[in-house]
């Protein structure tokens, strides 16, 4: 897949997530735009169990699962994830090149859902 089609794919998966019915942007809204700080400061591991301790609360709880879902939905459709591979687990026994790889399509993704959410909701 060439530079642009990824690119045009990524800005695809994050318009469906934003827009899908079963997130309201506005309570992911602060997420959304710290999710790329936190996987370049704290690595993909540390934010995905970030967001996976949130779920404790009830309301907020379907949103960050969700999050973690959209990232492991984007490492699947690059198959960098295996189809039916959870990403935390996998994170945990992969090797260095699979979690760089994997952290920086992540991060990647994580600056078009910070974007593609600027470009519908800030203005």
């Amino acid at each position: 897949m060439n530079y642009r089609n990824l690119n045009h794919s990524r800005t695809e998966f994050a318009i469906n997530f934003i827009t899908g019915d079963c997130v309201d942007p506005s309570e992911m809204s602060a997420l959304i735009q710290a999710m790329p700080s936190l996987i370049r400061t704290n690595g993909l591991g540390n934010a995905m169990i970030f967001l996976k301790q949130v779920k404790g609360d009830r309301r907020k709880g379907n949103g960050m699962q969700l999050y973690i879902n959209v990232f492991s939905e984007w490492l699947r459709h690059l198959q960098i994830l295996g189809p039916n591979a959870d990403l935390i687990n996998t994170i945990q026994i992969a090797d260095q090149n699979w979690y760089i790889e994997a952290k920086a399509e992540s991060y990647k993704m994580a600056n078009i859902l910070r974007f593609v959410y600027s470009q519908m909701f800030d203005k």
